[in-house]
């Protein structure tokens, strides 16, 4: 993000397989860098709840996958959804195995969720403290003094 011109009020993280384990991860361990989350055909940790029902989440799984159970997506979804988490989508692919990633990343009603989640829904942004601009200039070697605005205008050094 210091490279690229990333908006970082829009992150997203979105993992398939052992990618939806980490997208679970990721969402616990840096839930304050992530917009959303879209774990795919991944289980994760439900002693998390705390933090994961606050976050975005949108979840798909087939019911029927051989490589990853089910259960665990099912799980985090319940967990999350018991504990008061209001953010969260959860589509079962009912019939669905393993590879349901091509529905999942050109589901239009997904990805236009996804692109509409934003970290001032989560954080709106604080009130800018209200400041005066400074209308004389600052002559080359006085130390300029600069006052609070608010309750009190003590000159601050």
């Amino acid at each position: 993000m210091e490279k690229y011109p990333i908006d970082e009020k829009k992150v997203f993280v979105m993992g398939i397989s052992m990618g939806g384990f980490g997208t679970w991860d990721a969402l616990v361990r840096h839930e304050p860098i992530f917009a959303a989350g879209v774990p795919l055909c991944g289980g994760g940790d439900p002693s998390k709840v705390d933090i994961l029902k606050e976050i975005p989440i949108w979840c798909v799984h087939g019911t029927v996958d051989s490589a990853v159970p089910f259960a665990g997506t099912e799980e985090m979804y319940n967990t999350i959804v018991a504990a008061g988490g209001e953010r969260i989508t959860f589509e079962p692919m009912d019939g669905m195995d393993h590879n349901i990633w091509d529905y999942a990343t050109t589901n239009g009603a997904l990805i236009d969720w996804l692109f509409a989640q934003n970290l001032e829904l989560r954080y709106p942004p604080e009130t800018e403290p209200v400041t005066e601009a400074v209308t004389n200039p600052i002559e080359p070697g006085v130390e300029p003094v600069i006052e609070q605005t608010g309750e009190s205008s003590t000159p601050m050094a």
